[in-house]
């Protein structure tokens, strides 16, 4: 989706859903995976001494995640045994009556993204360059599982939670952050945790989950003992 390491598009969700998103397709299919720039730091420059500039690393410059760095990180926690997966979900097992879901809701970049020259792109307004704005229900079916109450824990990413772009927007862009500023917003960028309690009947746990735009998730789902 980009060349440049001034293009704000790499600071948002977008990126994040759309690793989660390509690891999704190509699962299976290929053997291994690479994702290019770990950190900021090695495209800084004269004109990055701002919080966030563009960089395509995972973290920023000052060693904050960034929602493609919470992506790499939810696809970390997956268990080893996939269940089966989907475009916009996967579903995988420690074989132990936990389970790991993963899902995104990738919107599509639209004509006005590729018409604008990558340095251009305008960091307080990148909802323009998206197809749409929908929110996506997940909904997933998991059989032969016990009955009984499962613990749900969702870690979610999205315009709200962990997306270091947006956290900077609440301080108007300011271009003058302070090592304490910095030190905020290590604290507050953190996914979203909620924790909901759901009962399988007839061998079958059933799972709906609303997702933002460019939002993604990552679900611990065990069985309350």
């Amino acid at each position: 989706t980009s060349v440049s390491d001034r293009n704000f598009i790499n600071d948002s969700c977008f990126v994040g859903a759309y690793i989660v998103k390509t690891i999704l397709s190509a699962y299976g299919t290929v053997k291994e995976l690479g994702y290019g720039l770990g950190s900021d730091r090695t495209s800084q420059y004269y004109d990055s001494k701002t919080l966030l500039f563009g960089g395509r690393g995972l973290i920023t410059k000052d060693g904050i995640l960034k929602p493609s760095g919470f992506a790499i990180e939810f696809l970390n926690r997956l268990y080893p045994y996939e269940m089966g997966h989907k475009k916009n979900h996967m579903l995988t097992t420690d074989g132990h009556n936990n389970y790991a879901l993963i899902c995104h809701n990738q919107k599509e970049l639209n004509y006005h993204y590729y018409f604008t020259d990558e340095s251009m792109v305008q960091k307080e307004a990148l909802e323009k360059y998206y197809d749409d704005a929908a929110e996506l229900g997940i909904k997933v079916f998991i059989a032969n599982v016990p009955n009984g109450k499962y613990k749900i824990k969702i870690y979610s990413v999205n315009e709200n939670s962990g997306s270091i772009l947006n956290n900077w927007k609440k301080l108007n862009y300011d271009k003058d952050i302070s090592r304490s500023d910095i030190q905020y917003l290590r604290r507050v960028n953190e996914p979203l945790l909620s924790i909901k309690i759901l009962e399988a009947n007839n061998n079958t746990l059933k799972i709906n989950y609303m997702m933002a735009a460019n939002e993604i998730a990552y679900l611990h789902i065990s069985l309350i003992k």
